[in-house]
């Protein structure tokens, strides 16, 4: 029986249950069905790419690509600076409009409408990031 403590951490000089112990091979001495071999410091380069479960052809949704771009980050920063790293919800419950709480860039003309105006500085407006998703203010898009 392992030993812990009254906080649930191990006992200071106890061993794991696995140390020493291999992996379980068949009669054949191969892997049992649904077991990886061990790697012991191989890389598995073979689930790159198309040999990926999750690949999907190389398709990269339009909103993916726009939020990793460069222009992305210094459009965010702009806006952030305009508003001075405040959130611009007056009387915010959440942040209490401190400067520098966890912020969100939010579209005021969303993006699925108005594509063209993706990285327009005037666009653009901080909230807290409590606010911005218990607000509810980017899923009021989806139902137009």
């Amino acid at each position: 029986m392992i030993k812990k403590d009254n906080k649930g951490r191990f006992k200071k000089g106890m061993s794991p249950w696995n140390k020493g112990k291999s992996v379980r091979l068949n009669p054949k001495g191969e892997f049992k069905k649904g077991q990886i071999a061990p790697m012991k410091g191989k890389k598995r380069l073979d689930i790159r790419g198309e040999n990926h479960f999750n690949w999907k052809g190389g398709k990269t949704t339009m909103n993916h690509y726009l939020r990793t771009t460069p222009k992305w980050k210094v459009w965010r920063e702009k806006v952030f600076r305009r508003d001075d790293f405040t959130c611009q919800n007056p009387n915010c419950k959440y942040c209490k409009n401190e400067i520098g709480v966890g912020l969100h860039p939010h579209h005021i003309k969303p993006l699925s409408l108005y594509p063209e105006m993706v990285f327009e500085i005037d666009n653009g407006i901080t909230y807290c990031s409590e606010f911005h998703l218990k607000s509810g203010l980017h899923k009021k898009i989806k139902q137009r």
